[in-house]
């Protein structure tokens, strides 16, 4: 492609992520598909653009407000032609000659405006990454919104740095693999005779690490089901439940089932899981995964009216997961375009859903059974506040700390992820170098 056609597809691809909540991975999958004419080449450089302008776009957008100011004729709905000229010219250091090529008289790129001229003539007069560092706001070279940034210092007293280490690009992906169906030594020689290089994922026993932006979803390793890709913190939080043969669980906010099949891996297709969800779109992704990885103990069910009224008389579950929807903070390293959309209006409805799930999970667990309280998130208000008002409220419950799981269940080599009074797991990105979860195991005494 030439640069101007591949600048283009550029702009078309943050436009649609500006104005949709759809994931950007899922955007980019679906314009190449659209697209298909896009050789892979092409298409790997189109990615690398658009995620290195969501995973700055903090300092880019500081940098077009500085010049911006002076232009009145700037309209907001240039920002991303001028994200664009940003990321060329100060993060990647184009030269003018580039432009041309890039931008100007091709038939795929609109000639810049005359404000995006006096715009562009304003770039190049001032080295903006060293002004940006000097005279920039510590959220803004943490890439993440000032408000949010308030929230985390204050929590974990980082430094910007450290905050900034939180939501940096991971430099691997790692896979789960399916123990159902082979062991991790077999599929890391089989990696190697595939010529990808391997290791051990740090913590989860069915994890492997590849290097980041390996591709196998079109191996045969995955079309048979023998891995998935899977964040090995996602790992972690179904291993804690120690799920066994036999048992009974739920899975309360299942999704598209990734957690539901590391619980039937370690149940061994033995027992009955039940996976529901709110959205039938995911538990039909999650269907098609578990037939793909050779699971038949799960059912799944969407969660309505009629759902809950069922289970107002059902049996209890010896295990219950509740992984809650929520700010889904602690994969924003991943999901860079996430951290820009949510608002402090959205935290507090999450808090109020997170706390309506839990109380709803509660009756289903039986006596003596468990209760796993989960989120991907990094804020104390979807955690530790949540479970805190939880056993105010509900004396039936007991706090199992994660200290004493780990110890009774022989899981001690998971010390290192708990929280400072041992009380909750607490994967952090910038300290553990997987996603941020949170987990609270609580115990029905009656």
């Amino acid at each position: 492609m030439r640069d101007s056609a591949t600048t283009k597809a550029v702009i078309e691809i943050l436009n649609e992520i500006n104005n949709s909540r759809k994931a950007a991975d899922r955007i980019c999958s679906a314009y190449f598909k659209a697209h298909h004419f896009i050789g892979s080449n092409d298409r790997r450089r189109i990615s690398e653009c658009v995620y290195t302008i969501l995973r700055n776009k903090a300092k880019i957008d500081w940098i077009i407000q500085q010049i911006s100011s002076g232009i009145k004729e700037i309209k907001e709905s240039q920002n991303t032609r001028l994200e664009v000229l940003v990321f060329y010219f100060v993060l990647q250091h184009a030269t003018t000659r580039l432009r041309k090529e890039m931008l100007l008289g091709d038939r795929n790129f609109q000639e810049l405006s005359i404000a995006e001229e006096k715009f562009f003539s304003e770039l190049q007069r001032n080295d903006w990454l060293t002004l940006l560092n000097v005279n920039a706001l510590p959220h803004v070279l943490a890439e993440i919104p000032e408000w949010v940034y308030s929230i985390i210092h204050n929590q974990y007293g980082l430094s910007h740095n450290l905050i900034r280490q939180c939501f940096e690009q991971p430099d691997y992906i790692c896979l789960r693999v399916n123990t159902l169906k082979s062991s991790r030594d077999n599929i890391i020689v089989e990696l190697q005779r595939m010529g990808i290089t391997s290791k051990v994922s740090s913590f989860s026993p069915w994890g492997i690490r590849l290097g980041y932006g390996k591709n196998i979803s079109s191996s045969h390793i995955f079309q048979q089901g023998y891995v998935e890709v899977q964040d090995e913190g996602s790992q972690i939080i179904s291993l804690i439940t120690q799920a066994k043969p036999g048992m009974r669980v739920l899975d309360f906010c299942a999704g598209a089932g990734g957690k539901t099949m590391a619980i039937a891996s370690m149940m061994q297709n033995k027992g009955f899981i039940l996976a529901t969800d709110v959205h039938s779109d995911r538990l039909q992704r999650a269907r098609e995964r578990m037939k793909r990885s050779g699971i038949y103990n799960v059912k799944t069910q969407i969660l309505d009216k009629k759902c809950q009224d069922h289970f107002n008389t059902s049996n209890a579950y010896d295990i219950v997961l509740c992984d809650v929807p929520c700010s889904g903070s602690g994969t924003w390293r991943r999901n860079p375009e996430a951290r820009w959309r949510l608002h402090e209006e959205e935290l507090n409805r999450l808090t109020q859903l997170q706390t309506e799930i839990i109380n709803q999970a509660k009756m289903l667990v039986k006596q003596d059974g468990y209760l796993f309280y989960s989120t991907c998130s990094l804020f104390m208000q979807e955690n530790e506040s949540i479970i805190n008002q939880f056993l105010l409220e509900n004396s039936s419950f007991q706090l199992i700390t994660v200290q004493d799981w780990l110890l009774l269940n022989k899981l001690e080599f998971l010390q290192k992820l708990l929280s400072e009074d041992k009380l909750f797991l607490k994967i952090l990105p910038h300290k553990h170098d997987m996603d941020g979860f949170f987990a609270a195991i609580l115990k029905r005494k009656c």
